[in-house]
């Protein structure tokens, strides 16, 4: 499951081709067809190396990778092992499309989607948000290595397959956290 929501997050970050491919090879990848996930894995490994390759240093693109890890890093620290990297940043990833379609970015059935798409491959969306006070949350990603003094570069989604780096104050992302517990 952590690698299908690797897959789906960066198919959403730079290939809206991947995103549907695993939407309508659903039932091959999950059976772990070969040749479709040869398919899958190649493209994903593609997107990540183009961004990497073109900066190395992360500074611009590359941040792009870490859609949903704003959130997903403190979920995963705050469940104490009981949610595994790739379903906390999968919570992160919702938590970013939700925030995007907030924004006026991202279509509200594009964020449906791609909470479909996560149950589809088994992974749990949704009640992780509700656990955590938004100040317990909040004292977690004040630690998050994306932070700039008072804000924190948080990717958000203008579509399926484009992020877009935004830098958001803490006071804003605490502000999404809590309309969207």
């Amino acid at each position: 499951r952590s690698g299908f929501a690797e897959i789906i997050k960066t198919s959403l970050v730079m290939d809206k081709e991947l995103f549907h491919y695993l939407e309508i090879e659903k039932a091959r990848v999950l059976e772990l067809d070969r040749e479709v996930i040869e398919h899958v894995i190649k493209r994903a490994v593609k997107v990540k190396m183009d961004i990497v390759s073109a900066d190395e240093y992360e500074l611009g693109e590359r941040r792009k990778l870490n859609l949903g890890h704003t959130l997903g890093h403190a979920l995963e620290s705050l469940s104490e092992g009981s949610l595994s990297h790739g379903e906390a940043v999968a919570q992160g990833v919702l938590f970013s499309a939700l925030v995007s379609v907030k924004l006026g970015l991202l279509k509200p059935e594009d964020a449906e989607r791609i909470d479909q798409l996560f149950t589809l491959y088994g992974i749990k969306i949704g009640e992780e948000l509700k656990k955590y006070s938004t100040k317990t949350i909040m004292e977690h990603i004040y630690k998050d290595k994306k932070r700039a003094g008072d804000i924190i570069n948080f990717i958000v989604l203008e579509s399926i397959g484009m992020a877009v780096v935004r830098p958001m104050s803490f006071k804003e992302l605490e502000e999404h956290i809590d309309d969207l517990r």
